[in-house]
């Protein structure tokens, strides 16, 4: 059976036990299918060179690219004419030249999101894109495909192929493989690429090479997948490796598109006849119930949903624990290095007085604050750049193990609906979001000193006298500045977690209510049908019987296929 006859049957299906949401997936699948292309999601880790890559693979310099993490909003690179398209989390939509992508992509053009950006879609013709497969560059994790609005939040299911980018030096992480576990109940076919394979000698690549592979295989049982050492910069590394990798990439997609395609659609429409399932067995099972035992179904429900309710409200708390450990961890790597940072700058000042030694005293002073931010940018930049992706990772972590507690929690809920009613549970895809973490917006500013003219006035009659003055106070103003610039960081990086931690929690809310309320709504419908007249008692179990009846033909054609 073809996927698109199988999609009618399940629309229809939908439409007669009341699922709108069953239904709006169905016809968004049906459109993936119709389109042909192939969603090729990017993922990995910030800072393993997902950008670069993409741009390796269309052969364009589109993506911004850097040392530090992006923004969390995902890219969509997809064949056609050439432009950028920006939609927003307000609905609102704006096209632009595609020089203008990291104005809303980047750190640097859109610090912490601020712009509001849902998605990005860049459209340009390359010669892989024109095989018919769209691209996805990711934020790192955790701000893996899903941003705060409904059209990434659907994004995971529609995924066809992913390729996982994680790095020789260091290895995959955690994260990685627990990401790569939920990308798997999506993606029909996995590539991976171990990034960054200059960093090693043939030796160390080798090791980390087999590493990767057994860690992954380790994931991924049903697929023989390469790992493929390279790095995506063209003027580093073996440019044989990159080429390897993209002659197979283009491989896959003119020999097996067509069946990727087809099985992606398949799954898909699969896990919404599992949903349909549920919600059609549940209301028929409490069609043959007396009020007594419908009651205490109703109840038993009802007090899963109570309890799921009361862990709910300790979700945010978590969050904030997940935010405070992110800036201790920030604190401990500040303080292991403050010492270093501060001698350092110490002794470039020092060195500037030096040089500055035939300048009058407040001449001498003024050049020395003038070059302090970019002094303090040089040395003590990367060491809070560190510190604040160390927080980050922390924040990370803690939020996945509040995502986790979730999921857990929605099926236990699927569960208590299921035995409540007395049907079996089918498998169950939960869309758990991974946690948005951003780079905070952040540029030093130094602080003015009031009452600095009059000192310096006084200091003008102070010859050799002011000299000493002003490296005494240089020093001391260094010393200063730099805890200032460590603190100022941090208040930025704990403003950018609390409102990352907020979005998360929205999304976790998503998620509940994804599947809370169709089940709500499967009891409510189900209560309602049989507190009806006996007639309207039999005229909904027909109809059920019929939507029954259109799923069953659906799978059936869909497993023959």
């Amino acid at each position: 059976m073809r996927a698109d006859h199988a999609a009618a049957l399940l629309s229809q299906a939908a439409g007669i036990v009341g699922d709108a949401s069953a239904r709006d997936r169905v016809e968004a699948i049906s459109t993936r299918a119709r389109e042909r292309l192939l969603e090729v999601a990017v993922v990995g880790e910030f800072k393993r060179g997902k950008s670069t890559l993409v741009n390796a693979l269309i052969e364009r310099d589109v993506l911004p690219t850097g040392v530090l993490p992006l923004t969390a909003v995902p890219t969509v690179i997809e064949p056609g004419d050439e432009g950028c398209e920006v939609r927003f989390a307000s609905g609102a939509l704006e096209h632009h030249p595609l020089s203008e992508v990291a104005r809303f992509v980047a750190e640097e053009g859109n610090p912490g999101n601020r712009l509001g950006v849902a998605v990005v879609t860049v459209r340009l013709h390359t010669p892989l894109l024109d095989e018919g497969v769209r691209l996805t560059d990711t934020p790192g994790i955790g701000s893996v495909l899903e941003h705060g609005t409904e059209a990434t939040t659907a994004y995971l299911p529609n995924v066809d192929a992913a390729i996982l980018v994680t790095a020789a030096d260091p290895p995959i992480s955690r994260e990685e493989t627990a990401f790569l576990d939920r990308v798997m109940e999506h993606a029909v076919r996995l590539f991976v690429v171990l990034n960054k394979a200059d960093h090693l000698d043939p030796h160390e690549l080798e090791r980390a090479r087999a590493f990767t592979e057994a860690v992954v295989r380790r994931h991924v049982a049903d697929q023989d997948v390469k790992v493929y050492a390279l790095s995506a910069r063209s003027d580093r590394g073996d440019p044989s490796a990159l080429a390897s990798f993209r002659s197979d990439l283009k491989r896959f997609l003119v020999h097996e598109r067509e069946a990727t395609a087809r099985a992606s659609a398949h799954r898909g429409l699969r896990q919404v006849a599992d949903g349909l399932r549920l919600a059609m067995d549940m209301e028929r099972e409490a069609l043959d119930m007396d009020a007594g035992r419908l009651a205490e179904a109703t109840r038993a429900f009802e007090e899963a949903r109570r309890r799921l309710a009361e862990r709910t409200e300790t979700d945010s708390a978590r969050l904030e624990g997940a935010r405070r450990a992110a800036l201790r961890a920030y604190d401990d790597a500040v303080e292991a290095a403050a010492g270093e940072v501060t001698a350092e700058v110490r002794r470039r000042t020092d060195e500037r007085i030096f040089a500055l030694a035939g300048s009058s005293p407040v001449e001498m002073i003024e050049t020395l604050r003038a070059e302090r931010v970019d002094l303090l940018n040089d040395i003590a930049g990367p060491v809070g750049e560190r510190a604040a992706a160390e927080a980050l990772v922390t924040f990370a972590r803690g939020a996945q193990d509040t995502a986790r507690d979730v999921a857990g929690r929605l099926e236990s809920l699927a569960r208590s609906a299921a035995g409540s009613f007395g049907v079996e549970l089918p498998d169950l895809t939960l869309d758990v979001p991974e946690p948005e973490v951003t780079k905070p917006a952040f540029t030093y500013v130094r602080p003015l000193a009031l009452g600095d003219q009059a000192v310096f006035a006084s200091w003008r009659l102070l010859g050799g006298r002011g000299v000493r003055r002003v490296r005494a106070r240089a020093l001391e103003e260094a010393d200063e500045e730099t805890a200032m610039y460590f603190g100022r960081l941090r208040g930025a990086l704990g403003q950018q977690l609390s409102d990352d931690a907020r979005r998360f929690a929205a999304a976790l809310r998503r998620l509940q209510e994804g599947l809370e309320c169709p089940l709500t709504e499967a009891v409510e419908r189900a209560t309602a049908a049989a507190a009806g007249s006996a007639c309207r008692r039999e005229e909904r179990a027909a109809e059920l019987q019929r939507a029954a009846g259109l799923v069953e033909e659906a799978l059936a054609g869909l497993s023959d296929a």
